[in-house]
């Protein structure tokens, strides 16, 4: 998972991590360990952020499949 380009499409989209993770239904806590790569997303969660964050399937790609 590409952390840097998932906060840097969080900045630019005016999501925190209290609002991405009222997004996915998660604590904070539980958002910033699948961010910092200690538990992984699941494909719904994936889903619930591409929809989110308004992003194509390249940037999908590159943040969660590189």
């Amino acid at each position: 998972m590409n952390k840097n380009e998932l906060q840097a499409e969080m900045k630019r989209h005016g999501f925190t991590y209290n609002t991405l993770s009222k997004a996915l239904e998660l604590s904070e806590n539980s958002l910033w360990r699948k961010i910092n790569g200690m538990n992984e997303f699941t494909l719904s969660e994936i889903r619930t952020i591409n929809k989110e964050l308004q992003l194509n399937n390249d940037k999908m790609n590159v943040i969660f499949f590189s």
